[in-house]
């Protein structure tokens, strides 16, 4: 076996005793009481997602419901999701010739898990900005402003669900 075979195998061993375990899957750990079986996957599939207020509260709990539950909702939820949303627009910068501006969607989510007597177990507040052009052109803007609500929707409910995911990864002690 050559130096560089063995240097490589030595490498690999090393990198498979770190330490690092998938978020998702693996071990079920020690479920507590009335969790859901499936590891944390199950967990997050045990959670209904509860009414945004407004049509962009609704696109985040569409992107909410990908991330959780791709299966569909479930039938027998053990948790509850309750989330209100926010937005604010900047401009911080503006073009010399004004043909477009440059625009900063802000938006956040304060959002907290509950069993089903209401009980909140987690909480917390996700962040997420997206840009997009101002231009003379109102339904091209409106167009972008659309865009940039999904293009955050989507980064909220990727950063609940990996905040939920730890959560879950450390109520079954893993």
């Amino acid at each position: 076996m050559s130096a560089r075979r063995a240097l490589l195998l030595g490498a690999l061993g090393a990198l498979s005793a770190c330490g690092l375990r998938p978020l998702y899957g693996g071990d079920e750990g020690n479920p507590p009481v009335g969790a859901a079986s499936g590891g944390v996957r199950g967990d997050l599939a045990a959670i209904k997602v509860a009414t945004i207020a407004e049509r962009d509260g609704q696109v985040l709990r569409n992107a909410l419901l990908d991330h959780l539950t791709p299966e569909g909702e479930p039938r027998q939820p053990l948790y509850q999701l309750v989330v209100a949303r926010s937005e604010t627009e900047q401009t911080p910068l503006r073009r010399f010739d004004e043909v477009a501006m440059l625009q900063v969607l802000g938006v956040s989510a304060n959002w907290s898990l509950r069993d089903l007597s209401g009980t909140v177990l987690t909480s917390g507040v996700s962040r997420t900005t997206a840009r997009f052009d101002l231009t003379r052109s109102q339904p091209a803007t409106e167009a972008a402003r659309e865009n940039a609500r999904e293009r955050t929707a989507r980064g909220l409910a990727e950063d609940i669900r990996t905040k939920l995911a730890l959560y879950f990864r450390q109520r079954r002690g893993l």
